[in-house]
């Protein structure tokens, strides 16, 4: 009979151990299942802060294709790369003037000054004339 009570003790013992390992696995998959929510939430609102930027964007081609296919967007390239004009227009043709030309250097009667002179001067010229 003292076996039969040594397996009456053993299994409430073996019975916890089992429980707590179930446990145990339970809350691991639970962790996981969170975290994998926790990614996907991050992820979805990544890809709804995208939608709204390409919307966005899809409005802004939207206008300029409108634009584009205005009647007063073509008349003024072609004016303007095509050299075109309406038949009653006249047109204008402006030329510079015959001015003297600006020789290079003219402007540059300034001496090169070392850096070192320039402080030099910078510091005990200046205490000289205050």
């Amino acid at each position: 009979m003292p076996r039969e009570s040594n397996y009456k003790n053993l299994f409430p013992k073996i019975f916890l151990v089992l429980t707590l390992l179930g446990l145990i696995y339970v809350a691991i998959a639970l962790g996981r299942q969170v975290y994998r929510k926790h990614k996907i939430e991050k992820e979805v609102s990544a890809l709804e802060g995208q939608i709204s930027y390409l919307e966005e964007d899809n409005l802004k081609l939207a206008e300029l294709l409108d634009y584009f296919q205005k009647e007063s967007f073509k008349e003024k390239e072609a004016r303007a790369k095509l050299n075109f004009k309406k038949p009653d227009e006249k047109v204008i043709i402006l030329t510079p003037s015959e001015e003297e030309p600006i020789e290079e250097g003219k402007f540059q009667e300034e001496e090169t000054v070392s850096n070192s002179q320039k402080w030099w001067e910078y510091f005990f010229e200046n205490k000289l004339i205050n």
